[in-house]
């Protein structure tokens, strides 16, 4: 993969008049963060038991740490949206599964199984029935052995698979995980 022209691309769009009326660059600016040491990135590495996919290490520590990107940008490593913000993230924190872990999907997934109807309710367990579909559906477990990458707004979120058969990596799309919303992959 030639980075030079990544760096190229970005300039040209950040110095462009007038600015290019793009979804989500008033977010990022078109600018890139610096990127990381090498050392950084070992830790990153270390601290989860993992080896990021090759082209997204080198494009961490080649091109940027995050900044200018689809939609919102790319995050920082380690970094996920909350609403508006960046915040860090941990393995099982509820958002991010367990990295080491192999991701679970090799199709599209919505399992809808024990999802409570509006035949539900006037059930007396009906809010004891959501909650307990709403724990298995939401679980962090789905998304192990996927990185945050990017977010595209109203909670689609873009992830790297680290685990893709052939040792390559796969971007993985999972628009927002609501019933009835299937997510998707590319």
């Amino acid at each position: 993969m030639e980075f030079s022209a990544i760096n190229a691309t970005i300039e040209g769009l950040r110095t462009a008049s007038p600015k290019p009326d793009i979804f989500g660059a008033s977010h990022h600016g078109f600018a890139l963060n610096p990127p990381l040491p090498e050392k950084d990135v070992v830790a990153f590495e270390r601290k989860y038991r993992i080896e990021l996919p090759a082209d997204y290490r080198r494009f961490l520590t080649e091109v940027g740490n995050g900044g200018a990107g689809p939609y919102y940008g790319m995050f920082r490593l380690g970094e996920r949206m909350d609403m508006r913000s960046l915040v860090g993230w941990d393995e099982n924190d509820g958002v991010v599964g367990v990295l080491s872990e192999s991701f679970p999907h090799t199709a599209p997934w919505n399992d809808l199984t024990g999802e409570p109807t509006e035949d539900d309710e006037n059930d007396d367990q009906y809010d004891e029935k959501c909650q307990k579909f709403y724990e298995r559906y939401f679980s962090p477990r789905y998304v192990n052995g996927a990185v945050p990458l990017s977010d595209s707004g109203c909670a689609s979120s873009h992830l790297a698979r680290r685990d893709w058969p052939g040792g390559r990596s796969c971007l993985v799309r999972l628009p927002v995980r609501l019933p009835r919303y299937p997510a998707a992959f590319q």
